[in-house]
Order: C-alpha cells, then structure tokens, then sequence
C-alpha cells in the first residue's frame, strides 16, 4: 500500500489561520456542517482508501462509495478490493434502503449475503455501541450507515477539541482531534476485556478528521492508540505515544445531483443467499468485563 500523505503544521500555531468570520468555530460545529451537507445533498460518491492495523496485520483496501438520496431512504453502494498480504480479495455492498446486499468473492470463497437494516439500525444507535472498537468497525458503518451516520457517531462518542489548521498534500485543512469518551469504562473493565497477547490491536482512543478548508470536503479520518506514561518527576505532563490503528482516506469527492437509482439495485439471480442478521446484531450486544 502507497504511503500515507502526513499532516503537517504550522511552525508557529499561535500565528495559523483561524477559521474565518461566520464558519463553524468549533470541531463539533464543523463536523456537522459536513454532515449536513451531505445529508441534504441528493448524492455524493467518493473514492477511497484505507490501512487498518488488525491484530498486529496490516490490511489494506481500495473502492468507491455513492449513496443516492431516493423515496426509498439513502441508498448506498461501496465496491471494495482489499489486500492481505499478497491476496487479493473484492467484495460489492449494496444497500437498497431495506437491506443491506453482500457479494464477494473472499479469499476464504465467494459470498452472497444479506443484512435486515430494519434490525440493525436499532441497536447501532444505542450506547450499546460504545462497547465496538470505532477503528476497525468505520469501513462497516460507512456500509451499513452510511457516512453521515459514521460522522454522527464521531460527535456522540468522541470528546471533540477545537479546530487547528494544518497542510494536507500541500492543501490547507481543517484538523478535528477528539478522545473516545468510552476509553476510562474500557479501560478499568467495563467493556470487553482486552487481551494481553502482545499481537491484540490496542483500543482506537483518538481521532483526527480532516476537512479541506475551501470547499469543507471531508479528507481523510484517522484512528488511533494513545498511550501516556506518566513521568518520574510527578509534575511534568506525560509522554504519550502515538500509534495509528486505521486512516481512511476520501479522494476525489463530489456532489453530482443525481446518480441513476439502477446503481443500488442488487440482482440476487437464484443464488443461495445466507442472512447475517442474527450474527450482527449479536455481535452489537452490550460486552461486560470477563
């Protein structure tokens, strides 16, 4: 996978641009006015890349992502192609409003799966879902959701700081960081116990969104583990180490102001299909400490 474009600051934050006179002021804000914009919107599609850090495995993966406002709710689609090692695996989501429609040919065999919305939409909205890892569950909830409920979820669960400007690829970008509040529960025990194999992935306690200053395009969402160690003295602030667990990251976005509802049409033929409800919604159950 190609290297990460990193986020570069100003030499001298003091003196950065601040936002300008009658924008949102506030990471909370701005990342609402994005949301917004793209719920309003009668389609948006944009390309993307991820990397996700699982269990000590780096995976990457490449697609597209459209959704379509119709009568029958947001539509989405996401055509994806992910990379383990030196395989390859692709995979078509389609979500027609009523369920959501997997096909795939995976490195295990291909699949034809579907998910009732209906049934899922419910328990993902509850503090339930406080107790999944946010990383590595953000390529499924752009899927199951869609974005403006992956940017709603960010805001209900993540302790948003103020905005700073920074440089994206020679772009200037507007920089939201935010701590998971569920982290402390997590942590002392309340949510599912983490392992001590040195191989288990580490809580994704810290964001970054990233939105270009000019138009308010989302860029890119970071996903991260930070560990601070206190120092001897007891009155210096701790070290903190910065690990990155998943980025995604949104390239070539648009608006275009219709896109042919045929697109979010699943053929499902006379193929066997296997309904993936029951599995997912069990696994967005409530987790208590072991």
């Amino acid at each position: 996978m190609a290297m990460l474009a990193s986020v570069t600051w100003p030499a001298d934050e003091s003196e950065a641009d601040l936002p300008p006179a009658g924008s949102a002021d506030s990471g909370e804000q701005l990342i609402r006015r994005v949301q917004e914009r793209m719920m309003l919107a009668p389609a948006f599609q944009t390309h993307l890349n991820q990397y996700i850090d699982l269990f000590g495995q780096r995976l990457g993966g490449q697609g597209t992502y459209m959704q379509h406002a119709s009568s029958r709710g947001l539509l989405m689609r996401l055509d994806w192609q992910s990379t383990i090692g030196d395989q390859t695996a692709s995979v078509q989501h389609i979500s027609d409003g009523r369920f959501l429609w997997v096909r795939g040919d995976l490195l295990d065999g291909p699949v034809l799966e579907r998910v009732d919305l209906d049934r899922v939409r419910g328990p993902r909205t509850t503090p339930a879902y406080t107790s999944t890892q946010p990383g590595i569950s953000a390529a499924h909830d752009l899927v199951t959701l869609g974005l403006p409920r992956l940017l709603e979820n960010i805001l209900q669960f993540y302790r948003l700081a103020p905005l700073r400007s920074a440089q994206l690829e020679d772009q200037p970008v507007w920089v939201v960081e935010g701590q998971w509040k569920a982290a402390e529960d997590w942590e002392s025990g309340g949510g599912r116990r983490r392992s001590s194999n040195a191989n288990t992935t580490p809580l994704p306690n810290f964001l970054r969104v990233i939105i270009q200053q000019e138009d308010l395009i989302l860029r890119r969402i970071e996903y991260l583990h930070v560990h601070a160690q206190r120092r001897s003295t007891g009155t210096d602030p701790p070290d903190a180490t910065y690990r990155m667990l998943a980025v995604i990251d949104f390239i070539e976005s648009s608006f275009p102001s219709h896109l042919d509802e045929g697109l979010f049409d699943f053929p499902t033929g006379g193929d066997e299909i296997v309904d993936r409800t029951h599995p997912l919604m069990r696994y967005l159950e409530p987790r208590t400490a072991d």
